[in-house]
Order: structure tokens, then C-alpha cells, then sequence
């Protein structure tokens, strides 16, 4: 009796390898990422099993929720965010759309740091942290020690001028690195890449912030962190590589 003829059959593993790859990562793609965080922000009150409310100048209840999250600044040296209960390690991709941005704080001559506006990022402030974030001119990018009660630039900050009003803003963090993107009408682009210097995991935040000298405006619409699906693809493709291997040896004999 004939034995059946392996598909892989004379082929060898360089042709076929480029096949499994692209059916590996085709399946990895396809496969929805686990959503570890969602808040749309649709209550009264912020859920504060979600999230803390830290006010590190100025008075408590800037941010209130109402039909999403918002940001009601005052004249004045006022800082207030929410930090994320939950922590997260690599693997990551934070999201969050916002929309109704105004601000009239002016930016001193020659400052990088973010001295207003709408910040969101990941880190921690007893250690550093990774944002983006929107002014009145600018959607700065980079990392800062926030510590103190002036950020510290701690590497190369991006500044891409803008006058936009609604947006979204997302980073990718993979485990050794950040990687930050905005969409504010022209398609998603990439911002600025950050090695954050982490230990751990680390929260998510969102931040609002005015100056002497002028206030901020914004409603957050939502906000997702969802588990990025990398290491599916390499599975697949090992199980896939071994699974050729193991043809092949079943051909050759």
C-alpha cells in the first residue's frame, strides 16, 4: 500500500518558513487582546475602585465626572490626577480619547518641560514617568521625574506643534521600552521612544494642570489598557518551526 505524500514532501524548511510566519502572525493579530482596564467614565462619580484621586497642588475636585471625565482647572499653580489602582507590567497598550482641550496658560521662553494641560502616561512619581500630553501650542512627549513640584526632564523630550482640540493619545510598553503615539485628526503617529527605567509594575495616570498664569479645559472620553498580543505570535511561530522540524525529519526518513 502507498503511503500518503506529505504536503512538505521535497519542499524544503526555507520555503515553507516564510508561510507559517505570516499564518502565525495572521492568527496572532486576529486574536482579541484581553482589555485589562476600561472606563468611559459614563457615572457621577469616579469609581474609586478604579482609581485614586491625588491632588498634588491646589485644592480637591478639579476633576469631576459627568458624561466623561473632566477637567475643570483654576488660575494658579493647580495639579490633580488619577491614578490607576491596578498596576501593569509589559505587554501593555494604554489608550484614551479625549475631547474639548482649551487652554490660556502661556509657556515661558526656552521651558520644555509640560507646564499645563492635559497629561497621560504610566510610571510612577516616586520613581519617573513616561507621558504624553497636549498644551495650548504643543503635544509634548518624554520622561520626567515627577517627584518634586517641578517635573525634571530625565531624557529627550518630542514637541509637535498643534492647536487640537480632540484626540487620542496611546503608548506601547513592551516590557523594556515606551513607545507614545497621538491621532489629533491627521491618523495615528509616532511620537517618541523612552526607556523607562522601571522596576516593576507600574500604574497608569491622567493629569490635569494649570499655571499661575493660566487654566485648562478638558473631558476625558475614555481610557483602556489592554494586553498586547506579541507573545501569541511567538508561540505560534515556535510551534509552528517545531512542527516543520518534525515534517521534515518524518520526509527524510
Amino acid at each position: 500500500m502507498r503511503k500518503p505524500r506529505s504536503l512538505f514532501a521535497g519542499r524544503n524548511l526555507a520555503s515553507v518558513l516564510p508561510a507559517v510566519v505570516v499564518l502565525s502572525l495572521s492568527i496572532a493579530v486576529s486574536a482579541p487582546a484581553a482589555t485589562l482596564l476600561s472606563d468611559n467614565f459614563n457615572g457621577t462619580s469616579i469609581d474609586t475602585t478604579t482609581w485614586t484621586v491625588n491632588v498634588i497642588t491646589g485644592p480637591q475636585g478639579q476633576f469631576t465626572e459627568n458624561s466623561g471625565l473632566n477637567y475643570q482647572g483654576l488660575t494658579g499653580p493647580e495639579d490633580e490626577n488619577l491614578v490607576s489602582n491596578m498596576t501593569f507590567s509589559g505587554g501593555v497598550q494604554g489608550t484614551i480619547q479625549f475631547s474639548g482641550f482649551t487652554s490660556s496658560t502661556g509657556v515661558p521662553s526656552g521651558y520644555m518641560g509640560y507646564t499645563s494641560g492635559l497629561v497621560f502616561g504610566m510610571g510612577s512619581s516616586s520613581t519617573n514617568d513616561v507621558i504624553i500630553g497636549l498644551s495650548n501650542s504643543y503635544i509634548v512627549s518624554g520622561r520626567f521625574d515627577s517627584s518634586g513640584s517641578t517635573p525634571v526632564q530625565l531624557e529627550n523630550q518630542v514637541l509637535v506643534p498643534t492647536t487640537a482640540a480632540s484626540g487620542q493619545f496611546s503608548f506601547l510598553y513592551d516590557g523594556s521600552s515606551v513607545f507614545t503615539y497621538y491621532d489629533v485628526g491627521g491618523g495615528l503617529q509616532q511620537i517618541g521612544t523612552f526607556n523607562p527605567g522601571w522596576s516593576g509594575p507600574q500604574s497608569i495616570f491622567i493629569t490635569g494642570i494649570d499655571s499661575p498664569n493660566g487654566t485648562t479645559e478638558f473631558t476625558v472620553e475614555n481610557v483602556t489598557v489592554s494586553e498586547v498580543p506579541l507573545p501569541s505570535a511567538l508561540l505560534l511561530l515556535g510551534a509552528g518551526l517545531v512542527g516543520l522540524v518534525t515534517v521534515r525529519r518524518r520526509v527524510g526518513r
